[in-house]
């Protein structure tokens, strides 16, 4: 008899710990997934943050650049007309 139900309860917890351990790597089969997807928004985010960065810096170094050129003729003008004096 006690045999019977050692015999009875080892293959039911076999298959209780198999059906578990499938239902585990499901669980993080998908947990992985939704980590790769938050991961993916980050750096697209951090993607759009860094173009607006950049973009950011390329039209003040354009207007730093018009600015020196305004000042060169500006300069330029002075001297020629101190030269006309």
């Amino acid at each position: 008899m006690i045999w019977t139900i050692i015999n009875t309860v080892g293959p039911l917890t076999v298959i209780v710990l198999c059906l578990y351990n499938n239902y585990l790597q499901k669980k993080s089969q998908l947990l992985s997934k939704q980590a790769l997807r938050e991961i993916d928004e980050y750096y697209k985010t951090i993607s759009k943050a860094f173009d607006a960065q950049t973009k950011f810096n390329d039209s003040t170094v354009d207007n730093i650049e018009r600015h020196e050129e305004a000042l060169r003729i500006i300069v330029n003008r002075i001297k020629a007309g101190e030269d006309n004096v």
